[in-house]
């Protein structure tokens, strides 16, 4: 597919749809730092967050597909899946709570350099010298942004890296096993799994006092700011969805990174956060080098596009 065949009006309305996601994604970044600044571990808000989409995505599976849903997937992928996107969204709240908003959404955009390396080391995809040189540069770029972070905070910088490490292993089964269910189904069994899992360990920290996993029972704003993640987190999951059934990839996927201004202005304004040069010239490097790979990738499936005809 592209933009020739493709509705305008769908082209213009997808990208407004991402600036959307763009511009509302800040306000679930500012909250879960805020509940972090109040002692709720990540666990928790993470676990909330999956609560609330079991809640809005379950009824419409089974009202669309059916009490059998379940039986033709490959629910052992399906589940791997879940976890894996369960570590990143736990790990990337959890940076949050340690460092500057604008920082770890920084850091976290090297989930698409971690996509084509992993696109090429488990899926055997063809990646060529420049997408390589690509992925190396912004890994510079993301020790660049975070080395004033260690530096403040130690290895709790290393948090959101390996929340983008979760949401691009994700994303590769995503892309394999795409054909075997419904995006309800995918979001559906990603937040079962991940409130099995994290009921276990909430669990064992209320068993424990582990103050790291320990649950807390939420005052009246902190369960506001909970019910705010999980009404945003659900309507930017659809908006971002929406976008790409719309628009090929190929035309939205640079304009998520308007994200990282939002998370920017963000910062400033609820938490009084300003980017120090090594964040800003860090910034610059990790979007250029995903820009890039944007750019080869979508060059190569023109030239595909091309052969085809």
């Amino acid at each position: 597919m592209n933009t020739r065949d493709t509705p305008a009006d769908n082209v213009r309305g997808a990208i407004l749809l991402v600036m959307g996601f763009a511009a509302l994604i800040p306000l679930v970044e500012a909250s879960v730092k805020t509940l972090g600044h109040d002692g709720m571990s990540a666990l928790q808000i993470t676990w909330s967050r999956f609560m609330f989409q079991i809640a809005v995505a379950g009824p419409l599976l089974f009202a669309t597909e059916g009490r059998a849903w379940w039986r033709s997937l490959p629910l052992k992928v399906f589940i791997l899946r879940g976890l894996f996107i369960t570590s990143g969204s736990a790990f990337l709240y959890a940076g949050l709570a340690f460092i500057p908003m604008a920082d770890s959404v920084a850091i976290y955009f090297i989930s698409p350099l971690l996509l084509t390396a992993l696109s090429a080391l488990v899926l055997q995809e063809h990646v060529g010298p420049w997408r390589w040189g690509a992925v190396a540069v912004g890994f510079i770029g993301a020790l660049l942004i975070a080395g004033p972070n260690f530096r403040s905070v130690g290895w709790a910088a290393a948090l959101p890296a390996l929340a983008a490490l979760g949401y691009a292993s994700s994303a590769i089964l995503t892309r394999r096993y795409r054909i075997y269910g419904s995006a309800l189904a995918f979001q559906f069994t990603t937040a079962v799994t991940g409130c099995a899992l994290l009921t276990a360990l909430l669990a064992a920290g209320a068993a424990s006092s582990i103050p790291a996993i320990a649950p807390v029972w939420p005052s009246a704003n902190e369960l506001g700011l909970l019910a705010l993640i999980g009404l945003i987190g659900t309507l930017t999951n659809f908006m971002l969805t929406q976008a790409y059934r719309l628009s090929p990839s190929s035309i939205i996927a640079p304009f998520l990174y308007l994200e990282i201004v939002g998370a920017t202005c963000a910062g400033f304004l609820v938490f009084g956060d300003v980017p120090g040069l090594e964040t800003v010239a860090g910034t610059v490097i990790v979007v250029g080098a995903g820009l890039i790979v944007w750019w080869r990738e979508a060059s190569a499936a023109k030239r595909l596009r091309m052969q085809i005809r």
